[in-house]
Formats: C-alpha cells, sequence, structure tokens
C-alpha cells in the first residue's frame, strides 16, 4: 500500500537532512481514555500517519482535508509505500469529519466552529450542547474504528493509516498539490 503524508517545508528539510521520515504522532490525539480498549491494535507510541493514495478522494469528499491545509498548507506532500505492515492500523476519519455533520445532523460545522471560535456570532446553548455531544461521540467512533492493517477490508470512507515504520528517504518520493490535483484522486 502506498499512502500521501503531509508535512511542513522545515520538516520536510530535516527528513532530507537525516535521511528518515520517523514516526512522531501520537494515537492519542483526541486525548480518549479508551486507547487501553484497543492494545492489540496501537501497540506503540508514535506513528507515521498518511492517507491511502487510492482513497485521497474519500478525503475530499469528507471535507476532512481542509485539517491538512491548516497544519501543513500543503508545503510538503510526500509518497512512499507501507513497508512495515505489522503494527500499522487504519481508522476512518469520515466517522469525525464535517461531512459526517452535514450527513447526520444537517449542520455545517465549520461555520459553528466559526461561530464559536472567531465569535461573530453568539452561539444557540442548545445547540451547543448537542454538538460537543455529538463531537464526542463521533470521535470515540473514530477512534475504535481503529484496526490492524493486516486486516483492513479497504470499506473506509476517508481511511487514515497508522504505521510504526522508519522510512528511509530513498523510498520517498514528493508530489505538487497541482498533481494531487491534476490525478483526481
Amino acid at each position: 500500500m502506498e499512502i500521501i503524508h503531509f508535512t511542513s517545508e522545515e520538516n520536510w528539510k530535516s527528513i532530507q537532512n537525516s535521511g528518515f521520515l520517523l514516526p512522531k504522532t501520537r494515537p492519542n490525539n483526541f486525548n480518549q481514555d479508551n486507547l487501553g480498549d484497543l492494545k492489540d491494535i496501537v501497540r506503540f507510541d508514535e506513528y507515521i500517519v498518511g492517507i491511502p493514495t487510492e482513497k485521497y478522494k474519500g478525503w475530499k469528499e469528507s471535507y476532512v482535508t481542509h485539517r491538512l491545509w491548516q497544519y501543513t498548507s500543503y508545503e510538503a506532500i510526500l509518497k512512499f509505500p507501507i513497508i512495515w505492515e505489522s503494527g500499522s492500523f487504519v481508522r476512518d476519519h469520515y466517522l469525525f469529519s464535517p461531512r459526517r455533520f452535514k450527513d447526520d445532523l444537517k449542520i455545517n460545522i465549520m461555520d459553528y466552529y466559526n461561530q464559536v471560535y472567531i465569535g461573530k456570532e453568539n452561539v444557540d446553548k442548545d445547540l451547543q450542547d448537542m454538538v460537543n455531544s455529538y463531537e464526542k461521540k463521533f470521535i470515540e467512533e473514530y477512534i475504535l474504528s481503529s484496526v490492524l492493517l493486516e486486516d483492513y477490508d479497504e470499506s473506509y470512507k476517508a481511511p487514515e493509516v497508522w504505521s510504526p515504520q522508519v522510512t528511509p528517504i530513498d523510498i520517498i518520493g514528493q508530489i505538487s498539490f497541482r498533481e494531487l490535483r491534476n490525478k483526481n484522486l
């Protein structure tokens, strides 16, 4: 399986200098207490996180790609094969995505976040409570969707691969945003 990994230009330079892309993302990215239930799947403290190349379209359709933009501005888009399948796992990011809020609750969650965090408007307390409740539920479902890569059946709408592999620079390619967009992935 080949994945796409987004990073900053600064991190890409560091990877080039060291000769390796190292796992640095912690699997408990939403501070959930239920990772203990996943100890047979989530076996390491740090992972490289990426999107299966052929499933990038699912991320776009789930409106999750904006998060990548926020963290990396698409400065460096890397692609490489997963060479350590053992210990790798997959989560479905659709389960906690703006698209799911739209599909399930008919809420444009990005407009809601803009209201809450930018403070342009007062947000209805009942709406806040509902969003907070569903946000917690959706995050938990996202975390609990973790399945070993070897058991993954490719059914997730926005799969996210977590791999503990140390990736040598000689198997990493870089692609441009234009190339990614033109491939219509």
